[in-house]
């Protein structure tokens, strides 16, 4: 027996007949011997000239005859029932003729987690919640654990996997995203039975042994259950309970042309903090999702004054919701499911870091971040020292980074960032990291600063040349930010999680770490 590979989906309860499983243009349909009530969808497509072909068609002699120059694909999907459920089985294209409303989200990945042998992992898909989405596909030459993938658990998505199957009767490779797809020696007639087995492993909750952390964070897919939330968030709109809503800033901006925000049409007046409360006294009624999505924020140039970025305000919504105990937050256009117990810990986590302000003064509204560092610095007289825009290369880089923001004589390197956002804050906490690692490990880097320091007869002796502690130094993450409101956090959840990214990374090297927040006037 030849072994084969089969993607099998689960589709979703409210499925009726073989036919709800389709998108438009489903194909011709059979019937299935042995399978009652399935159907067997098949396409046929057929394509002129491929691109490809007309490139090098000019080129060949002789010219390829005529009924050579078309291509054709099938693609099959056979839509079947077990006892409890319906499945699909794709073959060829066959994904493309299922109706993706009706597909159940990350079913091959809960099978995959709960089947797979947790040492004999092969690839993982992931994806990075960043400034950037990064998303990657980590391959192994050989099986191993999950830690041989070196995963942030608490940031890294995990969207697919695939190892070895624990059970042989099962399969001898199993993959999961949203499809489950099985490696194994099976014939038409195991079909059935190899779904409701699937199934079984489905509603199991034995990957929690190994892969508890896959349940903190993930994305909706699921476009209905997008539409579920949109309706929360509608209400909430509606509701408009102080502190429940707030805009950020989506992407990184460039400080040294930010020239503030543009909403909705280009005469309206500049505004340098994004506000829901400014949003909506632009509106002459309760915004609806359509608005959210057409009215949009603009970024202009210092400079010029023309607009550089744009996105919808549904981009720049932050919206943290409750549903049925399970909570969701909205950021950058995507919603999140996030594990309640997981949010609440992060949380405390966080606030146990937070501390007062250093003497840091109050930011101006329209302050931009090195205006404020030049005249926190020169309030703070001689117990400060100005590194904003003073960049070191490391050795073995050919970037160059900024070494802080603010130095403070106690020993307190000092990152400032006005919050627009969870990406810029994200940026924030990546940049203590790389630079606390340099001051540690990379003594040119070191050197630099000293050379920088050698002038100034209050800090000279701060950096030493070699054998430096860190455990003598604590690096400070300093937030322009208003104060919360009602029960929220100043930082998103994202940048939560960031923070203690940051935290667990620098404190793990030795060094202490601080979050404190500075007041907008």
């Amino acid at each position: 027996m030849s072994k084969r590979t089969l993607s099998l989906y689960l589709l979703k309860p409210e499925m009726r007949s073989p036919e709800d499983a389709l998108a438009s243009g489903g194909g011709k349909s059979f019937d299935v011997d042995g399978f009652s009530g399935a159907k067997l969808f098949l396409r046929r497509t057929e394509k002129d000239e491929p691109e490809w072909l007309a490139f090098l068609r000019p080129h060949l002699q002789p010219k390829p005859p005529i009924n050579q120059r078309k291509t054709a694909s099938l693609s099959a999907l056979l839509v079947f029932r077990t006892d409890a459920r319906w499945f699909a089985l794709a073959f060829g294209y066959g994904r493309m003729l299922l109706e993706p409303e009706m597909v159940v989200s990350n079913f091959g990945l809960r099978v995959a987690l709960n089947s797979v042998d947790p040492d004999e992992l092969r690839s993982i898909d992931a994806k990075t919640l960043e400034e950037l989405t990064v998303l990657t596909r980590r391959q192994l030459s050989k099986g191993a654990s999950i830690t041989s993938f070196d995963l942030d658990l608490n940031r890294d998505l995990v969207k697919a996997v695939r190892g070895r199957s624990t059970d042989k009767d099962f399969a001898d490779q199993v993959s999961g995203s949203d499809a489950l797809r099985l490696t194994s020696d099976i014939e038409f007639v195991d079909i059935k039975q190899r779904a409701k087995e699937a199934l079984k492993l489905y509603g199991a909750t034995s990957y929690r042994r190994r892969f508890g952390w896959i349940d903190h964070v993930q994305v909706v897919t699921d476009p209905a259950h997008e539409r579920v939330l949109d309706k929360q968030l509608q209400a909430v709109i509606e509701k408009n309970e102080e502190g429940s809503i707030y805009l950020a800033a989506p992407n990184i901006l460039d400080e040294d042309d930010f020239g503030g925000y543009r909403l909705l049409r280009p005469e309206n007046k500049l505004v340098y903090d994004l506000r829901w409360e400014d949003y909506l006294a632009l509106k002459s009624g309760t915004p609806s999702l359509t608005s959210l999505r057409h009215d949009q924020i603009a970024v202009v140039s210092e400079g010029s004054g023309d607009p550089r970025a744009s996105w919808s305000v549904y981009k720049a919504l932050v919206v943290e919701i409750d549903v049925g105990g399970t909570y969701y937050v909205l950021s950058g256009g995507d919603w999140f499911e996030v594990e309640r117990s997981f949010a609440r810990a992060t949380r405390k986590f966080v606030e146990r870091y937070e501390i007062p302000g250093y003497g840091l003064p109050v930011a101006g509204k329209k302050e931009k971040e090195g205006d404020y560092n030049k005249r926190a610095c020169k309030e703070l007289s001689g117990r400060a020292r100005l590194f904003d825009q003073v960049p070191f290369r490391a050795t073995q880089s050919q970037d160059s980074i900024e070494f802080c923001d603010i130095l403070l004589k106690q020993n307190k390197i000092i990152h400032v960032k006005r919050k627009s956002g969870s990406s810029t804050l994200s940026h924030l906490f990546s940049q203590g990291i790389v630079s606390g690692e340099l001051l540690h490990f990379d003594e040119g880097f070191r050197n630099k600063v000293r050379t920088e320091l050698a002038t100034d007869p209050g800090f000279k002796r701060m950096i030493p040349a070699r054998g430096l502690e860190p455990n003598r130094f604590e690096i400070c993450f300093a937030v322009i930010s208003p104060p919360a409101r009602g029960k929220r956090h100043f930082l998103p959840f994202f940048s939560q999680v960031n923070f203690r990214r940051a935290v667990e990374h620098l404190s793990g090297r030795g060094y202490g770490v601080s979050l404190t927040r500075i007041d907008i006037a």
